[in-house]
């Protein structure tokens, strides 16, 4: 890890980089099925791989960034990660981001990853990032939306489908500052209604029909409604 470590303040959030303190909760967030769900990876095996893959994170040293902790501002407590990484042989960077399931649909996801966007075209001079999403993960899409990412390629991993988006330093420039939401509301377009096993999520995109998905665990069923 870096000698004077990369800091980074939203409204809400800091993002920093990864210390090996924050192995335990690295290891909870991978520990979480629903989190993993649409990531394509396994989880760690324990606190302890964990602690060796901070210890070994390259990304830092070799580019100034990687994916970074996120932190409550107000209370301290760690919610995630996000940032943006470099994976060779491709010079492409991609955005990520992940946050225990208690923080979902709080804004949280968009406004670290407008900051990581931020910081990427600007502090670290790239030209274009990618967004990349299992094609079906509508919340993550709609993330990626929301900061103005437009579709690019659908590509085909070990039979997984992934949506990439993506958006340039000009498009990314040209965006108004958007209005952060207040705690515990989620975003616009989105609306969660949670019970032990039966999950609602009702998404509305600027057409003219929207998309009701049932969740009925560990199942989803989507309804397309047309006006």
């Amino acid at each position: 890890m870096n000698s004077e470590p990369f800091n980074l303040h939203s409204e809400r959030l800091l993002l920093r980089e990864f210390t090996i303190d924050d192995a335990p909760q690295l290891f909870a967030l991978y520990e979480d099925a629903d989190v993993m769900r649409y990531t394509g990876e396994e989880p760690f095996t324990s606190v302890a791989a964990v602690e060796q893959f901070l210890s070994e994170y390259p990304y830092y040293e070799r580019d100034g960034f990687g994916r970074w902790a996120v932190i409550d501002r107000r209370s301290d407590e760690f919610l995630g990660f996000c940032g943006l990484r470099r994976d060779n042989p491709t010079p492409e960077v991609d955005l990520g981001f992940r946050f225990f399931r208690r923080f979902w649909f709080q804004g949280y996801a968009t406004e670290a990853a407008r900051a990581a966007l931020s910081t990427g075209f600007g502090a670290f001079g790239l030209t274009e990032i990618i967004g990349r999403t299992m094609r079906e993960n509508l919340a993550s899409t709609h993330v990626l939306k929301k900061l103005g990412m437009t579709f690019r390629e659908v590509v085909e991993e070990d039979g997984l489908f992934w949506l990439i988006y993506s958006i340039d330093q000009e498009t990314f420039a040209r965006q108004p500052a958007p209005a952060v939401p207040s705690r515990g509301n989620p975003p616009a377009g989105i609306w969660p209604c949670s019970f032990p096993s039966f999950r609602i999520i009702l998404l509305i995109p600027p057409l003219p029909n929207f998309f009701i998905i049932f969740c009925i665990w560990p199942y989803c069923f989507s309804i397309l409604l047309t006006s």
